[in-house]
C-alpha cells in the first residue's frame, strides 16, 4: 500500500522496524503470539516493504538496506524467539 501512494522517484529503501519480547522465554504462556508478532515485524515487515518498492528501487540505481539488531549476533536467554 505504501507503495503505491509515493510520488517521486525512490533511491533508498531503509528497512529499520524491529521488535523483540524481552524477558519472555519460549515455555511462557504468551510464547507463540509473542513469537507471531516479532516475525510479522521482524521477517514479514522487511519482506512486505521490499516487494512493495523493489521495482522503483531498481529502475532508479537504488538499493535496499536491512538494518538489523546486534541482538541477532548473540545469545540471550531472554529473547527466546
Amino acid at each position: 500500500r505504501a507503495a503505491g501512494q509515493v510520488d517521486r522517484p525512490i533511491h533508498l529503501l531503509i528497512n529499520n522496524a524491529g521488535t523483540s519480547h524481552y524477558g519472555v522465554t519460549l515455555i511462557d504462556d504468551d510464547a507463540v503470539d509473542n513469537l507471531r508478532g516479532e516475525l510479522e515485524v521482524n521477517l514479514f515487515g522487511i519482506l512486505h516493504m521490499f516487494r512493495g518498492f523493489w521495482r522503483t528501487v531498481v529502475r532508479n540505481d537504488g538499493a535496499v538496506a536491512n538494518i538489523l539488531s546486534g541482538a541477532s549476533l548473540q545469545h540471550n536467554a531472554m529473547l527466546g524467539s
